[in-house]
């Protein structure tokens, strides 16, 4: 059985990775989804559980046991084997309260039990809940934007911004009913209810700023939904990237945008090896008039030797 123990709150896999998941994942409203997570050899034997919640007291969905390696309750399945050290949980005929934050868990007898969390989010199909941009960057000292795109019916949902470090997300700042705009330092939410779109700005940024974030939507407490977003910070304006030296010209334009014209690229290490060329080409035409000048000469002097014999 798993023990409670007030005031011991930390994952018994820091440390150690006895118990490994994926971060996420993602179904389909009406399908289904599966994780499946791998754990240690020392915990072949011991009961394998699913629950739902972020706390080590979650709320236990479905278990395992050491006489019954597979069980099932309503949509939910789990299955334990031993042979390859996994554990896999199917959820079925998913809706969009199933979404949240779960965890894989193994029940440990007189010690704190390996727990692993998993975030699951329903998407619409043939559509998906939340967009935005795959990265986005700004210069050392100025600003960026990130504009997140969301479904009608997530209107009233928070939403947040989040960094990531290894497996959890901390909060920057989140919206509420009461308040669609909110600032926290250096950044800034402002949700549009109107346009189904939130917008996040980071001012004043520094090299740290730098790294993963992710836009979120959190429904009714639990997380619904989160994309990533990865942020740099340019020590220059316009310097995303270096220019393109393939065949072509690599022409930035005033935003800093590489556009490809067709052509053959010439570069300054071009013509270098050019010019190697024309030295190398130069040297051998010498080479070769020298080589027959004295040839003709001799020639010369062997006649001059027969004529007075």
């Amino acid at each position: 059985m798993r023990i409670l123990i007030a005031l011991v709150f930390i994952f018994s896999t820091a440390g150690g990775q006895a118990l490994t998941g994926p971060e996420e994942v993602t179904g389909t409203l009406g399908g289904s989804v599966s994780v499946e997570c791998s754990y240690e050899a020392g915990c072949r034997d011991s009961d394998k559980y699913w629950c739902r919640g972020t706390s080590r007291f979650c709320d236990t969905v479905i278990k395992t046991s050491v006489s019954e390696r597979e069980a099932r309750k309503g949509r939910v399945t789990i299955r334990d084997s031993p042979q390859t050290g996994t554990f896999t949980v199917v959820m079925e005929g998913l809706r969009l309260d199933d979404a949240g934050s779960y965890q894989c868990g193994i029940d440990r007898t007189a010690e704190l039990d390996h727990m692993v969390p998993v975030s699951v989010g329903v998407l619409r199909a043939g559509g998906q809940a939340l967009t935005g941009p795959e990265e986005v960057s700004g210069t050392l000292g100025g600003s960026v934007s990130v504009e997140c795109r969301y479904d009608a019916e997530y209107r009233d949902s928070h939403k947040y911004w989040c960094r990531q470090t290894t497996r959890l997300c901390g909060n920057l700042v989140q919206t509420s009913l009461s308040a669609r705009e909110v600032r926290e330092g250096r950044v800034t939410i402002r949700d549009s209810p109107q346009t189904g779109t939130f917008t996040v700005v980071m001012e004043g940024l520094r090299l740290e700023d730098a790294g993963s974030y992710r836009c979120g939507i959190n429904r009714l407490g639990s997380l619904y939904v989160q994309i990533p977003v990865s942020v740099a910070v340019l020590t220059e304006p316009n310097k995303t990237q270096p220019p393109v030296t393939a065949t072509g010209y690599s022409i930035f334009d005033d935003k800093g945008t590489v556009q490809m014209e067709e052509g053959p690229s010439f570069t300054v290490f071009n013509a270098i090896q050019v010019a190697q060329i024309v030295v190398l080409l130069l040297s051998v035409t010498v080479a070769s008039l020298l080589c027959k000048r004295g040839t003709s000469q001799s020639t010369a002097i062997d006649s001059r030797e027969y004529v007075n014999t």
